[in-house]
């Protein structure tokens, strides 16, 4: 379990989905923060903190290991954009919250091994 303190401060496409793949996940609890913050997206690089897109130096979040940032990610991704990240090394696709109806595009990325999530606000319903 990830948790984020919220008072802290080929490319395959997958159709619109409200998170089904986990009820909660708790990606949800670090996009929350992002638009709490005012921030238009967040970067996800192993053993870094979350980088809020442009807010640089908002909160002070621990750096998140690769396993963590695996597990977060796939809670909000379907088994097609699971094929397609694996074979293809990215895949990008949409995510709302549920709980203040913020939309996110998703890009999902091996690279040189590792995998990084850039997540861009597209709005908030």
């Amino acid at each position: 379990m990830i948790h984020v303190d919220n008072k802290v401060g080929h490319v395959a496409h997958q159709k619109f989905k409200d998170s089904h793949m986990d009820a909660n996940p708790q990606i949800n609890k670090l996009f929350r923060w992002v638009v709490l913050k005012d921030g238009s997206g967040v970067k996800l690089e192993p053993d870094h903190p979350p980088v809020i897109v442009g807010k640089p130096g908002v909160g002070e979040v621990a750096p998140l290991s690769e396993e963590a940032i695996t597990e977060l990610v796939l809670a909000i991704m379907d088994p097609e954009a699971r094929h397609a990240l694996e074979e293809n090394g990215l895949v990008e696709f949409t995510h709302r919250v549920p709980e203040n109806g913020a939309l996110f595009r998703v890009e999902v990325q091996r690279r040189q091994g590792q995998l990084i999530v850039q997540a861009m606000l597209l709005g908030v319903a």
